[in-house]
C-alpha cells in the first residue's frame, strides 16, 4: 500500500493514510487549504492501469482516491473550491466534450449538492500512455 503525505503549513497530520494508489498522493497543508497533486488510475509499482479501457471505472478510482485525501487532510466534498480534470486527447483534435459528459454524472455524484469551481483539459500526454484521465483539486479544511 502507498500513502497519501500531506506536506507543510499548519499540520503534518495523517501522514501514513494507506490508499490503493500506485503513487504517493501529495497533498499540501495551507493557510486553511488543502491542495492535491494529480491522482491517475493507477496501482502498484509496475503502475497498472485500473479499469482498462474503460473511463467511468477510472474515474471513479480517482474520486475514491480523492475522497481519502480529502479526508486525511481534514476536509471532504464538500469543501471543495476547486477541481480539474485533465482526459488525454491522442489525437490532438481538442474533442473532449464526449469524454467529459461521460463522466459528469459521477463528478456531480461525489460533489453532491457542493458544486466547486471545475475545469476539463484536453492533454496529449499523462504519466503512462494508456492513463486517459488525471484529478487534481483544491479544497478547504473542515475540522
Amino acid at each position: 500500500m502507498d500513502r497519501i503525505r500531506l506536506h507543510g503549513g499548519e499540520s503534518q497530520i495523517a501522514k501514513g493514510l494507506a490508499v490503493k494508489s500506485a503513487v504517493e498522493i501529495r497533498a499540501l497543508l495551507r493557510n486553511g487549504f488543502l491542495h492535491i497533486a494529480g491522482i491517475a488510475p493507477l496501482q502498484g509499482p509496475d503502475f497498472a492501469i485500473v479499469g482498462k479501457g474503460d473511463l467511468q471505472t477510472r474515474c471513479s478510482y480517482c474520486l475514491d482516491v480523492l475522497g481519502r485525501t480529502l479526508e486525511a487532510g481534514g476536509s471532504s466534498a464538500e469543501g471543495l473550491i476547486d477541481i480539474v480534470v485533465l482526459l488525454t486527447d491522442f489525437n490532438g483534435t481538442g474533442e473532449i466534450g464526449s469524454k467529459y459528459a461521460e463522466i459528469a454524472p459521477l463528478l456531480a455524484a461525489f460533489s453532491g449538492e457542493h458544486r466547486p469551481s471545475s475545469t476539463a483539459a484536453g492533454v496529449s500526454c499523462l504519466f503512462t500512455l494508456d492513463q486517459r484521465i488525471e484529478i487534481r483539486a483544491v479544497a478547504k479544511i473542515l475540522r
